[in-house]
């Protein structure tokens, strides 16, 4: 004899793998790269602990707003994750890159792309600046120079190198 055990429904927080996935990876980012010791965490977006139906509107915000201790400098950073890039690059949501760059034009803003491994240990991190690309997609050549060390905290004076 089989047992049938019908699904139930769920109508509250239900983390799709992707998204679970993008809490890994922020995780290991604020553990590992951005430390409390060095940096103030002013906000986290809390798109996780949503309603699923929210998740789209909350979808541009930056994941983290810190602040550097040593220089007091407030910044933004967005997590991505990514196992690899397909076809080379990596495109982003048309509206989350017109929006972003108009609302966060002369804020300094990051873009955190890990690839490969697994998302709270990946390969290979890189440090991007948001306002630097014109167009959706990040192609391989763009993360010429802008990897970091994926097993220390990126320094004060690395994040703002990438400024310049």
């Amino acid at each position: 004899m089989i047992t049938v055990i019908t699904p139930v429904l769920q109508t509250g927080n239900i983390v799709p793998e992707n998204l679970r996935k993008g809490k890994q990876f922020e995780d290991y980012v604020r553990r590992n790269l951005f430390p409390e010791v060095n940096y103030k965490l002013i906000h986290r977006d809390s798109r996780y602990t949503q309603h699923i139906n929210e998740y789209p509107k909350k979808n541009l915000e930056p994941d983290f707003t810190l602040q550097d201790i040593s220089t007091k400098k407030v910044f933004y950073i967005d997590c991505l994750f990514r196992t690899a890039l397909i076809t080379n690059c990596y495109q982003f949501s048309k509206r989350f890159h017109q929006e972003n760059k108009k609302r966060y034009k002369d804020a300094d803003y990051f873009l955190l792309l890990g690839l490969g491994g697994k998302p709270e240990v990946p390969n290979q991190a890189f440090l991007l600046k948001l306002v630097d690309f014109k167009y959706i997609i990040i192609q391989k050549r763009h993360l010429s120079g802008k990897e970091i060390h994926v097993d220390q905290p990126v320094s004060s004076l690395q994040l703002w190198q990438h400024i310049a």
